[in-house]
């Protein structure tokens, strides 16, 4: 505390103006180096530009940066600063921030990265009151400008945020349908998200189909894969299936577990199905579905025009209305 008054006090003995000071020194040791460089490119803005000083003050004041501004600051070009404050107002007035997330995903968001667990490394995506836990975060630092230009230059914009932010998922599906991986699920399946849950759990020695949606901060709290999870809802039938007998606690895996006793596990490569006794799978209904080679066992795998949680759900309607 002493040396933050000090650096303080320095400033305020300063013939110069204070933004110009931070703006050409840059070095407070006595500050986390993070904090110390937001600052300075701050400061190196408003003495560019001293016109921008209420508005940097208005966004400081924001709760949603709660003081902490860098996501928002340009690189060089202090003029447009307005502007893409007044675009980050418009998008992040809509109430359905989940759309938010998916349109952030689909322009290379990838999620904070808020700590390790037993499951993995936990990944928060954004949601309502905790928005500033992804705009002010840092290690890496979170820029949300290219996703605030890209939203203002969008051909034929609405003046309904929604129809925008549609569009800008939209238009990421229309052109990455052959790429399926973690993102194309996450922006097209907004149930990934639902009931307020924007946290996941990442193991580096795990694919990205094995992942876990928690329903707490801690990973010893139920779990459930999320690809599951959407199937699931999906279904829509608690006489086929009920969710609430896939989630895990700890280290256990979740698969789909029907009604029948058949369970559906989200691996690399597909679903692998594990049917019981009794259950009869004709394969020729789903030509990408196969034998493993051990006992009653399948793995399913999408296909062109089925991506894996659609063939999923189809299987368990056809499985279901057998039963």
């Amino acid at each position: 505390m002493k040396e933050y008054l000090k650096v303080a006090k320095f400033l305020s003995t300063m013939d110069v103006k204070v933004y110009s000071a931070l703006s050409d020194s840059g070095e407070f040791p006595s500050f986390p180096s993070d904090s110390v460089s937001f600052e300075v490119k701050k400061a190196a803005l408003i003495a560019a530009n001293p016109k921008i000083k209420k508005i940097i003050h208005e966004i400081e004041d924001n709760p949603f940066f709660i003081g902490s501004i860098h996501a928002i600051l340009p690189d060089g070009d202090s003029a447009n600063i307005e502007d893409l404050y007044t675009v980050f107002k418009e998008i992040w007035s809509y109430s359905d921030h989940l759309l938010i997330v998916r349109a952030m995903l689909a322009n290379n968001f990838e999620g904070i990265n808020v700590g390790p667990s037993g499951l993995g490394d936990k990944y928060f995506f954004g949601h309502d009151e905790y928005w500033n836990t992804v705009l002010t975060a840092t290690n890496p630092d979170i820029d949300i400008v290219p996703f605030l230009q890209s939203y203002a230059t969008l051909n034929f914009p609405s003046k309904n945020p929604a129809d925008n932010l549609n569009l800008m998922v939209n238009k990421w599906l229309a052109n990455n349908s052959d790429n399926r991986d973690w993102r194309y699920y996450f922006i097209k399946y907004p149930e990934m998200f639902s009931e307020a849950v924007c946290q996941f759990s990442w193991r580096k020695d795990i694919f990205d189909f094995n992942i876990r949606r928690l329903n707490a901060k801690k990973a010893s709290a139920y779990h459930i894969n999320p690809y599951v999870y959407v199937v699931a809802v999906k279904v829509h039938d608690l006489n086929v299936c009920d969710r609430g007998d896939s989630y895990a606690r700890g280290y256990e895996f979740s698969p789909l577990k029907l009604k029948n006793k058949t369970q559906l596990w989200s691996e690399e490569l597909g679903w692998r199905i594990v049917v019981p006794e009794g259950i009869s799978v004709t394969t020729h209904q789903f030509p990408s579905m196969q034998p493993t080679g051990n006992a009653n066992e399948y793995l399913l795998k999408e296909t062109q025009e089925k991506d894996r949680i659609e063939i999923a759900v189809d299987f368990v309607y056809t499985l279901g209305s057998k039963s």
